[in-house]
């Protein structure tokens, strides 16, 4: 006569319940995103003013940035949908200190993780973002960045327009730094306007 012990009904049926919560999740994994964009290839034009640090006089930066036909995107809710997709720039800012300046060279790759609004004409988006820069050189005058290797990370929000939200114009703030791999670290940071055709 078999003997029953309730404890291993509790675990069993716990275990039923998490198999059944996997394969949910597995499902919904395979089916795919809710929604696509329907492009996912952008060219983008980027001109910006900031701070290279206290020493420098004047700062500007301009750029062009590409985004990536792999972008991922899911989970339509409430109007709202998230993706994230892959962006290269290369970029030119220059530093004066007096009547002396300098131009550096800036290249850098980012995965972009966007939230945006998939209601009305105009849909709003806001972006976050870190990722790998290297710059051309890493002195200009008395301002030192020590290293060739930079983290950029920004924050941004703007408007895609048009049919199938081709067009984009947007603001973003972006810093740049070693993160303190070696020191002095005097960072940079630039506010942006960001135009961009998508395809």
């Amino acid at each position: 006569m078999g003997v029953h012990n309730p404890s291993i009904g509790a675990a069993g049926s716990g275990s039923a319940d998490l198999k059944k919560a996997a394969c949910l999740l597995a499902g919904l994994l395979v089916a795919g995103p809710a929604w696509a964009d329907p492009v996912d290839q952008a060219l983008g034009f980027t001109y910006g003013n900031g701070t290279l640090g206290s020493h420098l006089s004047q700062k500007s930066y301009i750029g062009l940035t590409y985004d990536f036909p792999m972008s991922v995107s899911w989970l339509q809710q409430l109007a709202w949908g998230f993706k994230v997709h892959a962006e290269a720039d290369v970029a030119r800012w220059r530093g004066c200190v007096g009547s002396y300046c300098d131009h550096v060279t800036d290249i850098g790759i980012a995965p972009v993780f966007r939230t945006l609004s998939l209601s009305g004409y105009g849909n709003w988006y806001l972006d976050l973002s870190i990722g790998a820069h290297l710059i051309s050189t890493t002195r200009i005058g008395p301002q030192v960045y020590s290293t060739g290797f930079q983290f950029a990370e920004f924050a941004g929000t703007g408007l895609l327009l048009g049919e199938d939200r081709r067009y984009e114009v947007g603001l973003r703030y972006m810093h740049e730094s070693n993160g303190d791999l070696k020191l002095p670290n005097d960072g940079m940071n630039f506010l942006q306007l960001r135009l961009a055709l998508r395809w």
